[in-house]
């Protein structure tokens, strides 16, 4: 009698579920089963309408993808590229099985941001804290005080070069010259800038 060789779960099943490849016991998988979604999704439904045009992509993929972006510090291209590649990614955005595909462009990301405002963007991070405490990994003493540590902040640093310093110049003895009423055959203010953004390219 021959015996029928199993069948093997991989990635390429596009029928097998992804719980079905994947840790349970993964981080990311813990923290995406002990988010309130329905929440979340409510509280931003009506910052994100659909009524005309393509239909918007769900709530739970595009704040799932915000949230791996803040927590693995990436660009908005880089997440949408990790998604395609890590299955836990794809869980913790809600997908029950693998996907092959982009779910959006990089550009939607921005766009979502922008629709949300900020005082829906706290939302986020008020979700991420009952989560800690649901999990048991965050305590009530742990949130009585917060130390702000501004030293280790990226700092967004433009450092001087020659051709801004020569544009600062040309700036500040434009604004000198108009206060002496001093009449000036040209300024050169757009001829500078439009000369320093090519610069800067």
């Amino acid at each position: 009698m021959i015996q029928e060789k199993p069948t093997e779960i991989t990635l390429f099943n596009s029928h097998k579920q992804l719980v079905d490849i994947i840790d349970t016991n993964h981080p990311l998988v813990v923290l995406a089963n002990s988010i309130n979604w329905e929440a979340i999704e409510q509280e931003f439904l009506d910052a994100y309408p659909s009524k005309t045009g393509h239909p918007n992509k769900s709530i739970r993929l595009m704040v799932g993808l915000h949230y791996l972006r803040y927590m693995f510090n990436l660009s908005d291209e880089s997440i949408v590229w990790s998604y395609i590649e890590n299955p836990y990614y794809q869980y913790f955005c809600g997908e029950k099985v693998f996907q092959h595909a982009f779910p959006i462009d990089r550009n939607s990301m921005s766009c979502f941001r922008e629709r949300l405002k900020k005082k829906k963007l706290y939302k986020l991070l008020q979700g991420t804290i009952k989560s800690g405490f649901k999990t048991k990994v965050l305590k009530t003493k742990s949130i009585e005080c917060a130390v702000i540590d501004s030293t280790v902040q990226e700092k967004n640093i433009a450092y001087p070069t020659d051709a801004k310093l020569y544009y600062k110049g040309i700036v500040k003895l434009s604004k000198l010259a108009k206060r002496l009423a001093i009449k000036q055959r040209q300024s050169y203010l757009r001829a500078g800038k439009r000369l320093l953004i090519k610069y800067s390219r």
